[in-house]
């Protein structure tokens, strides 16, 4: 990052107008900069139906091995 730097003495209001114009683009850049990382951060992967990862069809095996343990858990508590 840059470090903020003292303001310089400006003499005329040219000076100012054109320190004012320097920092209002390194802001845009900034800001073009910002919205660059923030979009390839929070893209969403692409995962095709045709096939399914590895981290789906494990959620997918807890959850059927889930709802069979509840299955049996309930069937055993109300078997009379």
């Amino acid at each position: 990052m840059t470090e903020m730097k003292k303001p310089a003495g400006y003499s005329t209001m040219e000076e100012i107008q054109e320190r004012k114009m320097q920092l209002l683009n390194e802001i845009r850049e900034d800001s073009k900069e910002l919205e660059r990382l923030k979009s390839k951060l929070c893209k969403k992967q692409r995962t095709s139906r045709s096939k399914p990862s590895m981290g789906n069809l494990m959620k997918t095996g807890a959850t059927i091995i889930d709802g069979i343990l509840l299955g049996w858990k309930l069937y055993r508590k109300f078997k009379r």
